[in-house]
Parts: C-alpha cells; sequence; structure tokens
C-alpha cells in the first residue's frame, strides 16, 4: 500500500484513520504523538471532566515484555506499600498497592457488565425507588 494512493483518491481517508489506529504504541507514529505538547493539550480539552482512571492498554499492544514489566512494577509496589505499612504510625490507613492496569478480554467485559446488572438488580430490590 502506498501512502499517495490516498492523495490520489485510490483509498477513502477513512481507511488511513482506521489504520493509523492500529498502529502500536512503540510506532514511531504514536511516539512522536505522545511527545507532541500542542496534541496533548488538544486531547486534554477534548476530553470531558469526568473521573480520571488509568488506562488499559488495548489487548494488542499487550505482549510478554509489557507483562514483565507490570508483573515487576507491581512487586515493587508491593515492597514499597509492606516497607511504608511497617513504619506507618498508629491509628494511620495502611498505604495499598494499586496494581498496573491490564487489557480485558471480551469476556472479562461481559463478566463485568453481568456483574453489574445484578447489582443494579440487588439495588432495585433494596431501594424500590431507584
Amino acid at each position: 500500500m502506498d501512502l499517495l494512493d490516498f492523495f490520489r483518491g485510490v483509498y477513502p481517508w477513512d481507511k488511513l484513520y482506521r489504520l493509523i489506529g492500529q498502529l502500536p504504541w512503540w510506532s514511531k507514529y504514536k511516539l512522536l504523538l505522545a511527545d507532541d505538547d500542542e496534541y496533548a493539550e488538544a486531547s486534554r480539552a477534548q476530553q470531558s471532566g469526568g473521573a480520571s482512571e488509568t488506562r488499559r492498554p488495548k489487548l494488542a499492544e499487550w505482549d510478554p515484555n509489557r507483562e514483565l514489566a507490570a508483573e515487576l512494577r507491581d512487586g515493587f509496589a508491593r515492597l514499597e506499600a509492606a516497607i511504608a505499612n511497617s513504619n506507618r504510625k498508629k491509628g494511620s490507613q495502611p498505604v495499598k498497592p494499586r496494581p498496573t492496569p491490564r487489557p480485558l478480554t471480551a469476556a472479562q467485559r461481559a463478566d463485568r457488565r453481568a456483574d453489574y446488572e445484578t447489582h443494579l438488580a440487588i439495588v432495585k430490590q433494596v431501594l424500590p425507588g431507584r
């Protein structure tokens, strides 16, 4: 596939946008976007002011190296929490390590939706007005 074909009208621009969206996070294009201050400001302005949850990586981006890095990161976080908790003052809240976000499969997302539906059914029984 030649990029000039998009300019020549052989392929629609939507196809290029879809192809770019499938690039891995370590591609030159995605790395340049991640380092672009103007792009970061523009995308921040487009985002709603909702809760800032850590973004889960896409399953296509996950590989054994990222899994190993996540396991190491989680291990270090548990060590830091153990050290912090061993030195904490009585009555203070214990430090809980936050695990590294991992991708979810379709089955895991379906399980979460089913759990949420079950939760809503229980809430409806307990609080009939909702």
